[in-house]
């Protein structure tokens, strides 16, 4: 069979075909990584990427971790927050595989989603802090994905810089409100913007200035937003008045683990409009008016 005659073979497997191909591919390439690799994970990024896990994602949170490490650059630290104490005390053989070569595994209390940022905020001030970079612990991040977070961020140092968003919509003119989230479209620009929100899939760094209101704001989140870190984070960027910036026009959706699925918590916050009550109270009169400046900028250009 000829190459073309292979390639047209390709060309007719359905995506999601091709995706469970790619799925296998890359479970059997970080489980070999894991057995056998010993080289050191720390690199020379000066950033540090964290992130959570909890209950059987941690048997299988190693491979998000390798593919992190497959990039082509590497972060000075990864941090990996666990708060189950049965968990941390019994880690699983490939996470201390990569233990051994330099990923820091921390116990933590448990923040629920907040975790992959609050820990690491709260072990840090202002003199120290590193940018920040969080992850999910369900995804494959491809080879490029740190690299270009990392030099989008450094080309607008005061924003948060995110692979996936969405642009808050609007409705109302002399007195505008937030529709609901349903109505909220995928980016389609780089420009920073109080109206971009970042949705944590993709991997999103988060500058000092960030952390800091975070850090001030304390642990708040525990009363009205246990599960809803993305509204905790742009809102408090907003208040801190730091703008969202997309790393290309177009969002990047990027290959989760075998068997993973559409999150529950997304899908009750998302389809039982969880996050509608919940951006209603977030988000107080002037920072609508801030969202709503830049909305108004965006539709004049």
């Amino acid at each position: 069979m000829t190459l073309n005659n292979i390639l047209r073979q390709v060309r007719r497997v359905p995506n999601r075909s091709k995706r469970l191909v790619q799925m296998l591919w890359l479970t059997s390439k970080y489980q070999i990584v894991n057995r056998f690799h010993k080289k050191s994970l720390r690199g020379d990024l000066e950033l540090v990427v964290s992130l959570t896990s909890y209950g059987q994602r941690t048997n299988s949170v190693f491979l998000t971790i390798e593919s992190i490490f497959a990039g082509r650059k590497q972060p000075k630290r990864i941090i990996l927050w666990i708060d189950e104490i049965e968990v941390f005390e019994n880690l699983p053989s490939s996470l201390r595989r990569l233990q051994n070569r330099g990923l820091e595994i921390i116990h933590c209390l448990n923040y629920g989603p907040h975790k992959k940022y609050f820990p690491y905020i709260l072990s840090t001030d202002d003199d120290s802090a590193a940018p920040l970079v969080t992850a999910d612990d369900d995804i494959f991040y491809p080879t490029n994905w740190l690299d270009s977070l990392y030099k989008e961020y450094l080309s607008s140092k005061n924003c948060i810089v995110s692979h996936r968003a969405r642009q808050i919509s609007l409705t109302g003119s002399e007195l505008p409100i937030i529709e609901k989230y349903s109505n909220w479209k995928l980016s389609g620009s780089i420009e920073p913007s109080f109206a971009t929100f970042s949705t944590g899939t993709g991997g999103v760094i988060y500058p000092p200035t960030v952390q800091r209101a975070l850090r001030n704001r304390g642990e708040d989140f525990t009363d009205n937003y246990w599960h809803a870190d993305d509204i905790w984070l742009h809102s408090t960027a907003v208040m801190a008045g730091v703008r969202t910036r997309q790393v290309t026009s177009s969002p990047k959706n990027f290959l989760m683990l075998l068997g993973s699925q559409a999150n529950a918590l997304f899908k009750r916050n998302h389809e039982g409009d969880g996050n509608d009550l919940m951006i209603q109270s977030a988000y107080s009169r002037d920072l609508v008016e801030s969202i709503a400046g830049d909305v108004e900028a965006i539709n004049k250009v």
